[in-house]
């Protein structure tokens, strides 16, 4: 009598060579998203400096001058807490403050560290520049690089 047995599973060979496969595209992966995420984070950080430059313009051309420090004085509303001095929105990513200073800077702060990367948006001429601080990472280096080249 002929016992006619199947085996069932996999050989070891054959999980590791499926581990190795999804290692390899997570690798690939991981860097992908990682970009895309910090393009996500610097994209909302334009969109919220700009907001407020154009916010800082309607002000100055209704009242004669710019806004010194007090975010709460615009017409617009960031999302996120305004600091209780009214200097500081601190959203999930940025902290956002401006400064009428000559020339007039708005800036995005991420995460509110220098070192990480921040934006300034020079008024009138609106040139905004990215600038990477130490600890910058080589994905937020390069975003920051690329924004600058744009000019």
């Amino acid at each position: 009598m002929i016992l006619n047995i199947y085996k069932k599973g996999f050989t070891l060979i054959e999980l590791l060579i499926v581990v190795l496969i999804i290692g390899i595209l997570a690798a690939i992966a991981l860097p992908q998203y990682e970009t895309a995420v910090e393009k996500t984070r610097m994209s909302e950080a334009l969109s919220n400096i700009k907001t407020l430059a154009m916010a800082q313009q309607r002000n100055a051309l209704a009242s004669g001058d710019y806004t010194n420090y007090n975010v709460d004085a615009l017409d617009v509303t960031l999302p996120g807490t305004l600091t209780s001095n009214k200097n500081y929105v601190i959203t999930k990513n940025f902290s956002y403050a401006i400064n009428s200073g000559a020339p007039f800077i708005i800036y995005a702060i991420r995460n509110g560290d220098w070192s990480t990367y921040y934006f300034s948006l020079f008024l009138p001429g609106q040139n905004l520049t990215c600038t990477p601080g130490s600890n910058a990472t080589p994905i937020q280096t390069k975003l920051c690089n690329a924004i600058n080249s744009a000019k």
